[in-house]
């Protein structure tokens, strides 16, 4: 039985159950670079042992530590390959295959660190090619060793001495090998991809003009005719592997990067990415006049890193966190399965052998008709982002801390067994004393629903800090999604054996509120549908739990008799961005017969801020209430926001904002045209924005806002913080905010909450005033407009609000 450490338990078999599990085969052979020799992920074997007798299982052969990085491992010649950062430098290094020896390792340079929410290390995979070792470290350093002895033959770096581009992880594309040359993706303009010799690292052709994230390039047979193809993030080129003409491209749509194409058959390609659609398209005609047609498109088997495999005419990977087989020929679902937790796969023979983030290695039937698993065991205690490879009769997997070997061998006998998430169960409740009692009675279905009948409300609150989330009704698989675990998971709901009725059940403090919903049947996301308390988020509207002591504000209802300030709304035209935007103004009460000039306040996300924030309102019923004197508020939308606010156009929408928004604005109304007089808030990445401009022109705004202020390193993180560390004490002061339970993943490594508290301490370390601080809620606008209104009594009451970021 194991418990993994973010609270979901699978089942673990460590052995085969006699007369129960069929035997399978598996042998000897090399795995000489990622998604093995053939490129598809599969292999088959020669030599075989049989498993499936009695007390045969999987069986942990050695384990060693080894540190951080995404890069699988290559074996050849009993020799395990793969990369790893001790930290300080990036290194190759060989393995003896079976013991974990080290052998000689390679010193690539300066070591990658992660960032947004990434870990250290090279990311691409060392491969191996007669007597030579062939790698690419994440700055771009392109190299080839000696196998043997692990000494540098050439190198050649992909940006300084060919103009590649590093992605926003590094380069992470896997090198291949056709004839006498090593192919490589490198993302410069018009070189997408670029082969270079292997014997001395010239460079031979480069073609192709797309942005490269996480792609890498296969070679294959299609149409009769030999291949390299190469994806983008927005085509995939079919070139000739000796010259690099293109025979064809194919935009192929799929709003995502990762995209590492596989090749079925004589001539069909299988497109899968972590985007929101997958695609298979066939290739016909001669090579003079190849022609690219779309057999078909589906939403499923996306939303992952895992690269699918192919086996028998079904597809084999992930939809987001679930296990899942298509219909190759149709793209048809033929299953889903939660476990056994999201991963990656390979297959060996006729089985999935798959190594989950969680740390357990799986092995199941590769069939159509649904998820067989036949053993299982526990590998890691830390996180994986690799896929396993297969070679000499042994799975060869690594996590960010280690790498070990496992192979088939007697093992002690256990029993299957299941074992609710740690939080799913409280068992001194009394709903939980209710589920004990139905599970043992006949009579589940009369029981269930007169316990629901007399509820009042849902999810079931039980004195101040017990909630008890439940979906009743016919379903395969519900699971929880929300502010109440970690961003980008789910956890399946305990399901009452025999009955459709599914539960978690939480302990929260009593003031708290948070957001969620269910996850039906591997995703169909839904309303809580016996909860009528729902509020706006970014996905549309979203269910909410309040407990009993969280308050319900009413700043920003509807001003009594209506909004009696005017909304001006306009089109902005940007010579520094080049692009146009729509612009609401709110004008308080009075505006029009007035001759006051008023303080304004600037709002980033203007379109989301007015209509799920109802930031007007709030800014009314504080005038109303004598609370702040009446102020203009410009609400500014961002056509293009993930890149103006904190990545790549952040200079020019500082830019924008300072030189020509607010000059427009003091020109068009009556603005106090001073600095002090002029606030800048968002939320998020809009909150970054404001910050940000602040500081990039000083001497427009003295108060800045940022309400889950994004600071995440990767996308403009240290950015902010450098800028904030090397100015000079600006004359500004700060209203920053955020939930407890805002965006985090243990996974992928951040923490919203955690950035913020850092970011107020480094504020007040120099100097400067911040007021806000930490409340029982999550991220989002359901939240962020219930401070709306301490935002706006912190810049315009007097004296200001607050005693300071807690």
């Amino acid at each position: 039985m194991l418990r993994k450490k973010n609270g979901v338990a699978w089942c673990v078999f460590l052995t085969l159950m006699v007369g129960l599990l069929p035997a399978f085969a598996w042998g000897d052979g090399d795995w000489t670079r990622w998604r093995g020799n053939q490129l598809n992920g599969a292999t088959s074997v020669s030599e075989s042992l049989h498993v499936g007798e009695e007390g045969y299982g999987l069986k942990l052969t050695w384990k060693k530590e080894l540190g951080s990085a995404y890069s699988s491992i290559s074996v050849k010649d009993n020799r395990a390959i793969t990369m790893f950062s001790d930290g300080t430098e990036d290194f190759v290094v060989s393995m003896k295959e079976d013991t974990g020896e080290e052998q000689w390792r390679y010193k690539i340079g300066e070591a990658y660190k992660g960032h947004n929410g990434s870990h250290d290390g090279p990311n691409s995979t060392p491969i191996i090619d007669g007597d030579r070792v062939y790698g690419l470290g994440a700055f771009g350093e392109l190299f080839a060793l000696q196998l043997d002895t692990g000494k540098v033959i050439w190198q050649t770096h992909l940006v300084n001495d060919h103009q590649g581009v590093i992605p926003g992880h590094g380069f992470t594309t896997v090198p291949v090998v056709f004839d006498d040359m090593l192919i490589v993706e490198t993302g410069a303009e018009q070189k997408a991809i670029s082969a270079f010799s292997a014997s001395d690292g010239k460079l031979v052709w480069s073609a192709g003009n797309d942005q490269i994230n996480y792609e890498s390039p296969i070679t294959a047979t299609l149409a009769g005719v030999p291949h390299v193809i190469c994806a983008g993030g927005q085509f995939v080129f079919g070139l000739n592997p000796k010259t690099g003409a293109k025979y064809w491209e194919y935009e192929h749509n799929t709003q995502g990067g990762g995209m590492n194409p596989l090749a079925i058959g004589k001539d069909r390609l299988f497109l899968a990415s972590n985007g929101r659609e997958s695609t298979m398209i066939q290739i016909t005609g001669e090579a003079d006049a190849l022609q690219v047609k779309e057999l078909w498109r589906s939403p499923n088997m996306t939303r992952s890193f895992n690269v699918p495999v192919e086996h028998k005419g079904f597809l084999f990977g992930y939809t987001g966190r679930f296990l899942t087989c298509l219909n190759a020929e149709t793209g048809e679902i033929a299953w889903k399965s939660r476990p056994p937790g999201d991963g990656f796969l390979i297959v060996v023979d006729d089985f999935l052998v798959i190594q989950t983030k969680n740390g357990t290695m799986h092995v199941a039937k590769a069939a159509g008709d649904d998820y067989h698993e036949l053993a299982s065991t526990e590998i890691f205690d830390s996180i994986v982002w690799t896929p396993p490879s297969f070679a000499s009769g042994k799975i060869f997997t690594r996590s960010l801390e280690d790498i070990a070997a496992v192979e088939v061998a007697k093992v002690d006998q256990v029993l299957v067994e299941t074992e609710p998430p740690a939080a799913a169960m409280l068992a001194n409740s009394k709903f939980q004393m209710f589920i004990n009692e139905v599970s043992k009675s006949t009579d589940k279905k009369e029981k269930i629903e007169a316990f629901i009948n007399q509820q009042k409300q849902f999810p079931i609150i039980e004195g101040d800090t017990y909630a008890h989330f439940l979906y009743y009704g016919e379903a395969r698989d519900i699971a929880l999604i929300g502010d109440m675990i970690d961003t980008n998971t789910e956890m399946p709901l305990v399901n009452v054996p025999g009955t459709n009725l599914f539960y978690a059940s939480f302990e929260l403090p009593a003031d708290t509120r948070l957001n969620y919903r269910f996850n039906k049947d591997f995703g169909q996301a839904t309303l809580d549908p016996r909860n009528d308390q729902t509020v706006p988020s970014f996905f549309g509207d979203i269910s909410q739990i309040a407990m009993p002591k969280w308050h319900q504000p009413d700043h920003f209802k509807a001003p009594e008799g209506g909004l009696k300030g005017t909304l001006d709304t306009f089109g902005f035209d940007s010579k520094v961005l080049e692009n146009n935007r729509n612009i609401t103004v709110y004008l308080p009460p009075g505006y029009e017969k007035a001759t006051t000039k008023y303080p304004t306040v600037y709002v980033n996300n203007g379109a989301m801020a007015i209509s799920a924030a109802q930031v007007p309102n709030s800014i009314e019923n504080l005038i109303r209430a004598n609370k702040i004197p009446p102020v203009v508020a410009v609400f500014i939308d961002a056509p293009n926001s993930g890149q103006e606010y904190a990545r790549g156009q952040r200079d020019g929408f500082a830019q924008m904002i300072a030189e020509e928004i607010v000059p427009a604005i003091d020109a068009k109304y009556r603005t106090q045209a001073n600095a002090a007089s002029r606030a800048f808030m968002g939320c998020d990445e809009g909150g970054y924005a404001a910050i940000y401009t602040a500081f990039k022109h000083p001497g427009v705004f003295s108060m800045l806002g940022g309400q889950s202020t994004h600071l995440l390193n990767g996308n403009g993180g240290e950015e902010i913080l450098a800028i904030v560390n090397d100015s000079e004490k600006q004359p500004v002061r700060f209203y920053l905010d955020w939930g407890k339970y805002e965006y985090r993943n243990e996974q992928g490594n951040y923490n919203w909450a955690t950035l913020n508290r850092s970011f107020v301490e480094l504020l007040k370390g120099k100097g400067y005033q911040v007021d806000g601080g930490e409340h029982p809620e999550g991220w989002g606008w359901a939240s962020w407009r219930n401070y709306t209104d301490k935002v706006l009594l912190n810049f315009f009451a007097t004296p200001p609000t607050g005693s300071g970021a807690k």
